[in-house]
């Protein structure tokens, strides 16, 4: 799961005109087990593609997570950063304590997504 979501931060952030990006990795153990927290920088434009996959992601049953991944599979589609988008599916699969996020302004054409799960 660590090695997934750092994946999610090096593929997914977006850098500003200057060529600046943001972003965090926190690892924390808690009394109920272990949270992941991660953070990065997202265009305006690709928030609502994001908030939309992580919604759908996040309120997915076990079997149709398990459903989607064979699917994007067997289908072999990769998108344009060369990913099959099984990233947020195989995360979801594998956490116990589930999966939240915020997306929040960050500058004018940017936002910061706030990531979180519990192991």
């Amino acid at each position: 799961l660590t090695v997934e979501t750092i994946q999610n931060i090096i593929h997914h952030s977006d850098k500003t005109p200057k060529g600046e990006t943001f972003a965090y990795f926190e690892l924390l153990k808690s009394e109920e087990g272990y949270v992941i927290k991660t953070g990065n920088l997202i265009s305006k434009e690709n928030s609502e593609k994001l908030r939309s996959k992580l919604d759908l992601v996040i309120n997915s049953t076990e079997e149709e997570i398990k459903e989607k991944i064979l699917n994007r599979l067997q289908n072999s589609e990769f998108s344009e950063k060369g990913g099959a988008g099984i990233g947020l599916l195989s995360i979801k699969k594998r956490v116990s304590g589930g999966m939240l996020y915020n997306i929040e302004v960050f500058k004018e054409d940017y936002n910061f997504v706030h990531f979180e799960i519990k192991i």
